[in-house]
């Protein structure tokens, strides 16, 4: 009995050597194990006291157009080639200098909103730039767009000095489909002429600026409209209606080339602001004026 005894207590002897290892490894854990804790408690705290701020919403420049004065812009003609597929940019005069020009041209085919844009070098005036109105892949397919029916049209002018833009609306016109009726896009110039008919295609354009202004009579009282034709401008509007911004509006003012300004005196419209008159040479430009001193 004594020796198995004996033999137990040596077998039990080590275990109690191996105890305080043992304790110190857990406490080490443990401490590890609260340290951790704690680092995350921490980043936590921090992170819900101060949040990242929220990005601030980034507000769209609007570009200023239509700032400088008529006697200062250019005179702009957009007209359709006979093929209905391309648009000619003509600059003829700069008023104001530049030495170049870029445009974005945007048109509504259907229901589709389109575009298209490029930049001009101002060497030599007038310079005109065909746009191509459609697409075309990679390997050089093309497709054309169809059913046009107006749009708008922003240049911007650029110099040593600086810049200035313009931004103008155009209504597109097609022989197959309107008849011999003709507006501009705001309504505000409307024509009947079966000789203007005779074209396959027709632009009336709300101009950015007029031709030979330091020849133009009284006071321009109206927007500018250009019209632009697949073939000629030749023969008469049977009526045109011109809407004026005051009721001083006296005269139709028109240009052709070749002929310079003329004027008619307008008879009264529907309102005491529009002028409306007969039998009117087909022109380049109509524009109402104030006109008290013309014979």
């Amino acid at each position: 009995m004594t020796k198995e005894i004996h033999q137990t207590q040596a077998i039990n002897q080590p275990s109690a050597k191996k105890t305080p290892w043992i304790i110190g490894g857990v406490l080490v854990l443990a401490l590890v194990v609260i340290g951790g804790v704690g680092v995350i408690a921490k980043n936590k705290l921090f992170s819900s006291s101060t949040p990242a701020p929220a990005p601030k919403p980034t507000k769209k420049v609007l570009e200023p157009v239509n700032v400088i004065e008529l006697k200062e812009r250019p005179f702009i003609v957009l007209k359709p080639k006979a093929d209905g597929h391309n648009i000619l940019i003509t600059i003829n005069n700069l008023a104001k200098p530049a030495n170049k020009v870029e445009y974005e041209l945007e048109y509504q085919t259907g229901s589709m909103l389109q575009g298209a844009f490029g930049q001009i070098d101002l060497t030599s005036l007038p310079i005109t730039e065909e746009v191509f109105l459609g697409s075309c892949s990679a390997g050089g397919a093309c497709t054309y767009h169809e059913d046009l029916k107006g749009g708008s049209i922003l240049t911007r002018f650029y110099d040593n000095q600086g810049s200035y833009a313009l931004k103008s609306d155009f209504r597109w016109w097609e022989k197959d489909r309107d008849k011999n009726q003709f507006a501009s896009k705001d309504a505000k110039l409307q024509l009947t002429s079966d000789d203007l008919a005779k074209n396959s295609y027709v632009i009336i354009f709300n101009g950015a600026g007029v031709p030979d202004f330091d020849k133009l009579k009284g006071q321009a009282v109206s927007d500018i409209y250009v019209i632009g034709a697949s073939n000629s401008l030749k023969g008469k509007a049977s009526t045109l209606t011109l809407r004026a911004k005051t009721e001083e509006a006296t005269h139709v003012a028109y240009w052709t080339e070749g002929e310079g300004w003329e004027y008619l005196q307008s008879n009264a419209g529907d309102d005491d602001k529009e002028l409306k008159v007969e039998n009117i040479p087909l022109a380049n430009v109509y524009l109402a004026v104030k006109l008290t001193n013309y014979e």
